[in-house]
């Protein structure tokens, strides 16, 4: 009986062995024993924060003014307040949809994307049976 348990630890053993020589192996071919990578340092961190923020500030500032009444939007511009709604209302929204008929123009899409999806799934389990 202890023949049998020292077999079998001693093949467990082996095993882990040769997995370790396989890593170590592993390494050494590709040259990642002495090497250590090293992700990029804070300048491309803050590089990348100023993109950010490049790209990010023209959104925020849209995004605000849409809360913001028409006549605020461009007189606080240049202060600090351009990026908070200091009267915010959602008239813009309503008079948007308003102008804009989007009623009718969402059921017009609802409509056309019906009826493409209808005929393109009609097309294409034709075209499956076939296969």
């Amino acid at each position: 009986m202890a023949d049998s348990s020292a077999q079998v630890s001693g093949s467990a053993t082996a095993a882990r062995s040769s997995d370790q020589d396989a890593k170590v192996e592993l390494r050494r071919t590709t040259g990642l024993s002495k090497r250590v990578r090293r992700g990029p340092g804070w300048p491309m961190y803050l590089l990348l924060g100023v993109i950010a923020l490049f790209f990010l500030v023209p959104l925020v500032f849209m995004v605000v003014g849409a809360f913001k009444p028409d006549h605020l939007v461009l007189a606080e511009g240049n202060t600090i307040r351009a990026f908070w709604p200091t009267q915010a209302s959602f008239d813009n929204f309503v008079s948007a949809f308003v102008r804009a008929r989007f009623g009718r123009l969402f059921l017009n899409s609802v409509i056309i994307s019906t009826f493409t999806v209808g005929i393109g799934l009609i097309v294409n389990s034709m075209f499956g049976y076939g296969l």
